[in-house]
């Protein structure tokens, strides 16, 4: 498997539910022949480092999914 990486915009909501920057990448390559998708965000929460993905195999990684999994992720950090 082979990636290709490059920056992308962080959600939003990723730098404000950590109340700091949040960095994201999207990748893509393939598995197997079968194209795959990658959204990576990066993001600390108190002495807590997230690093989240979401794959898409055959389609396209969903921006929003993203979104929600790292406000989710970063609100539970927040509580520890």
């Amino acid at each position: 498997m082979t990636l290709a990486l490059a920056p992308a915009p962080a959600p939003a909501s990723a730098a404000s539910a950590a109340g700091r920057e949040a960095h994201a990448y999207r990748a893509t390559g393939a598995l197997g022949g079968i194209p795959l998708e990658m959204d990576i965000v990066l993001t600390r929460v108190g002495g807590v480092v997230l690093l989240l993905t979401n794959t898409s195999l055959g389609g396209t990684a969903d921006p929003a999914l993203t979104a929600t999994a790292v406000r989710a992720a970063a609100a539970r950090a927040a509580r520890a």
